[in-house]
């Protein structure tokens, strides 16, 4: 997890924030990163488009989206409920990123 902690620190200056149109990117980026070194348990994955299925194709479980949430929360100060936690908003990285960015205020820091 320390090399997950070191992208974003290296990424993201203290007072860094998502906003514009690249944020979409650098949010689909860090989120496949931590998919790819901390979910798939099947080491020959390498890559994953922003548009592949990540629950149907078992990619990532219910365990998953739990440690992908405690990630997400982590890192950006917003709160996911208990209704957020439904298969659209998992079930690709585009839509990882489309609910991130759903119920992120203009404004959000990065926590280090």
């Amino acid at each position: 997890m320390q090399e997950q902690d070191d992208v974003f620190t290296n990424a993201y200056e203290k007072k860094s924030f998502f906003r514009g149109k690249g944020d979409s990117m650098m949010i689909a980026d860090h989120i496949r990163e931590f998919i790819l070194s901390e979910l798939i348990q099947d080491k020959s994955i390498t890559n994953l488009s922003n548009d592949e299925s990540l629950i149907e194709s078992g990619i990532i479980d219910s365990l998953g989206i739990q440690k992908l949430l405690t990630f997400i929360e982590d890192r950006i100060s917003i709160q996911i409920s208990d209704e957020d936690i439904i298969p659209e908003n998992f079930e690709t990285i585009e839509a990882i990123v489309s609910f991130i960015k759903s119920k992120m205020p203009r404004s959000t820091e990065i926590r280090q």
